[in-house]
C-alpha cells in the first residue's frame, strides 16, 4: 500500500490529489458533495498529518508517495517522475493563485537545472513572470516582468522551435504588450503543433479581442465551448467572450454571459468584478445592485497592464473603466 493511503483517509486522499492538480476549493466540493469549507477542513488535517505548507509542496510529497520520485534506481523512471511533477506544476500555475507563481518558478528552476535542454521548463518560467506582470500594480514591475517573460519564451523557443507551449509564453508576453499581431503569429505557430492546446486557443480569442477583431474573437471563443474544456479557462474564456461581445455592441449576449459567471458564484473577484463592469455599462445597474445586495464585492486592484490594455482599446472598455467608481461605492450586505 502507498504511504500516503496509510496516512489519509480515502476521502483525504481524494480531496489532496484534486487540490494538488489545481482544482479550486468550490470544484473540489461540487465533485465530492461537500461544502467549500468542508473541504478547507480535510485540506489542514492533510497539511497537518504530512507535515507540508503548501500546495506545490504537496504535489511533490504526494509524486513522491506514489512511488514516482526518488526511489527509482533508472534514469527513464526519474525522467518520468520530473515530467509528471512538471504538469502538476503547470496546473498550479494556470489556476493563477498569486502566492503558488513563486513556488511553481522555483519548481521550474530545478528542473532546467536537470535537464539544461529542457525547452518546457524555461517556457514555464516564462509562463509564471506573464503571470506576475498582469498581476503587477507598478508599471515598472511590470515592464520588467513582460521582459523576463519575452526573454525566456525566446530562450525556449531556441531550444525547440517546435515546442507549442514556448510559442504560447512567447505570444502572451507580446500580447500583454500590445503586440497583437505579433503575438497572434506565435499563438498560431503553437495550435499548428498542438491543434488540441486550449491555453493556446483562449489566447488566440483574447488577442483578437484587444486588437478590434471582435467577429473573429467571437467565432474562435464560441467553437472552444464546443469542446470538453479546461476549468482553468472556462471563466476567463467566457469574460474575454462577453467583453467582445460587448465591444460589438451586441449588449444582450454579453449580459446572458456575465449573468452566468456571477450565478456561478466563483471565488475570483476578478471574474466576478469584471461581469460587474459589463452588465453596469450595458445600463444593468440594477442587476448589479441586486447582487451587491446579496454578495459582497471584493476589492479588486487593477493592475498596470490591465489599465494599459484597456486604454489601447476602444470606447466601450473606456467606458467600462467610467462604471468602476461606481460599483466600488455600492454598498456591501451586513452578513456578506
Amino acid at each position: 500500500m502507498r504511504k500516503y493511503q496509510q496516512a489519509l483517509s480515502p476521502t483525504e486522499r481524494r480531496i489532496a490529489e484534486m487540490y494538488a492538480e489545481g482544482a479550486s476549493y468550490t470544484e473540489i466540493a461540487s465533485r465530492t458533495y461537500r461544502s467549500p469549507h468542508t473541504v478547507k477542513s480535510h485540506l489542514k488535517n492533510v497539511y497537518r498529518k504530512i507535515g507540508v505548507c503548501s500546495k506545490i509542496d504537496l504535489g511533490k510529497w504526494l509524486a513522491k508517495a506514489n512511488g514516482n520520485i526518488g526511489n527509482s534506481a533508472t534514469l527513464v523512471s526519474d525522467i518520468q517522475a520530473d515530467l509528471a511533477l512538471y504538469e502538476a506544476t503547470l496546473n498550479s500555475a494556470g489556476g493563477f493563485d498569486y502566492a503558488d507563481q513563486f513556488e511553481c518558478a522555483d519548481v521550474f528552476r530545478d528542473i532546467r537545472r536537470r535537464y539544461p535542454a529542457f525547452s518546457g521548463a524555461v517556457a514555464g518560467l516564462s509562463f509564471v513572470e506573464g503571470n506576475l506582470a498582469f498581476a503587477a500594480l507598478e508599471e515598472a514591475n511590470a515592464e520588467e516582468r513582460l521582459a523576463s517573460s519575452r526573454e525566456l519564451g525566446e530562450k525556449a523557443l531556441s531550444l525547440n522551435p517546435f515546442d507549442s507551449f514556448a510559442h504560447f509564453a512567447t505570444a502572451r508576453s507580446m500580447i500583454f504588450a500590445g503586440e497583437f499581431e505579433k503575438g497572434e503569429e506565435h499563438i498560431r505557430v503553437a495550435l499548428e503543433c498542438d491543434p488540441d492546446f486550449q491555453w493556446a486557443k483562449y489566447m488566440l480569442v483574447f488577442a483578437l479581442t484587444h486588437s478590434g477583431k471582435y467577429a473573429e474573437a467571437i467565432r474562435a471563443g464560441e467553437s472552444i465551448f464546443k469542446e470538453p474544456i479546461d476549468d482553468n479557462i472556462r471563466d476567463p474564456l467566457a469574460l474575454t467572450l462577453a467583453c467582445a461581445h460587448l465591444q460589438a455592441q451586441d449588449k444582450r449576449r454579453a449580459c446572458a454571459i456575465s449573468r452566468e459567471l456571477l450565478r456561478r458564484k466563483r471565488t475570483n473577484c476578478c471574474i466576478i468584478h469584471t461581469a460587474c463592469l459589463i452588465l453596469a455599462e450595458a445600463n444593468r445597474r440594477t442587476e448589479v445592485e441586486e447582487f451587491a445586495n446579496s454578495r459582497p464585492l471584493e476589492a479588486w486592484p487593477k493592475s498596470a497592464l490591465q489599465h494599459r490594455l484597456h486604454a489601447r482599446d476602444e470606447t466601450t472598455f473606456a467606458a467600462m473603466m467610467r462604471q468602476q467608481k461606481w460599483l466600488e461605492s455600492l454598498p456591501q450586505p451586513k452578513n456578506g
